[in-house]
């Protein structure tokens, strides 16, 4: 048994594959694929294109029952995760209804009945379908909103174009992107002019109120001194007025005799005190 094969790769293999799917069944099969894919040192595109060729030989009957005695309930592990095209309009009417609940979750959850599983299904077919077919998305909402019905709408937060798959942009896109950065480069170098012209200002008012507070002390110095000077000019001009007032007739002789007597005086006194 441990040289058999099936479809190329080892029942213990195939074993341990079908084993960790039946595990993870909650979460979407493109990770299974990558997460057993790294574990195992194989591809997630060679691991998918064997899981869907195991896949039709069991739905044909032609392993079912080898993979039923290798893995107990190894059923639900092929179990189809298809919708055709009624199957994804209809459950994208009830997401989209805002009357199912206020969160896609809440939605999901009512369609899925409370069955979790079904509710992870819902969501992940959900988000695949937003992501890649946005045509069908937007048909649904139309539909829904002729009827009167409000909608939510996936793409309403969109800060970026949401392109199909490998689809090259358009002009228009290309134009659209170009606006979109200009008028942030624009936003942006408003705000930064803003900021500047305000320290700026405030700069330039701090050193117009130092200035006029220097001013201000020149001002009352400058008429400080006036009145000083007015002071002056006023007891000059009174004693002008005095002298002038004043007549007295100095006799030459007698100014003369006065010197003298002074020049004799201190002489007389500068002997003294040598002799003392």
């Amino acid at each position: 048994m441990q040289n058999e094969k099936i479809l190329g790769w080892d029942l213990d293999e195939v074993k341990n594959l079908c084993l960790f799917l039946l595990k993870n069944k909650h979460n979407p099969m493109t990770k299974n694929f990558s997460v057993w894919a790294k574990e195992n040192n194989r591809q997630p595109q060679s691991v998918r294109n064997y899981f869907y060729k195991l896949k039709k030989m069991f739905e044909k009957e032609l392993i079912a029952n080898k993979l039923r005695r290798l893995v107990e309930n190894v059923d639900q592990v092929f179990k189809s995760t298809h919708f055709n095209l009624f199957e994804e309009k209809s459950m994208l009417k009830e997401i989209l209804n805002l009357n199912n609940g206020k969160t896609v979750k809440d939605a999901c959850c009512k369609l899925a009945c409370g069955d979790k599983e079904k509710m992870l299904r819902f969501q992940n077919k959900f988000r695949n379908l937003t992501q890649k077919r946005r045509e069908l998305v937007e048909e649904v909402i139309n539909e829904l909103q002729r009827d009167g019905i409000k909608t939510r709408n996936p793409y309403e937060h969109e800060n970026i174009i949401v392109m199909k798959e490998r689809q090259a942009l358009s002009k228009e896109d290309i134009k659209s992107l170009f606006l979109g950065i200009l008028k942030l480069v624009q936003k942006e170098a408003e705000n930064d002019a803003m900021k500047t012209f305000g320290r700026e200002r405030k700069i330039l008012s701090q050193k117009l109120l130092t200035s006029q507070k220097k001013n201000d002390k020149s001002i009352k110095i400058i008429e400080k001194l006036e009145m000083e000077n007015k002071k002056l000019m006023n007891n000059y001009n009174n004693l002008s007025t005095y002298l002038s007032g004043l007549k007295v007739d100095f006799d030459k002789v007698k100014m003369e005799k006065l010197r003298n007597y002074f020049k004799e005086h201190r002489n007389s006194q500068k002997e003294e005190n040598n002799i003392e």
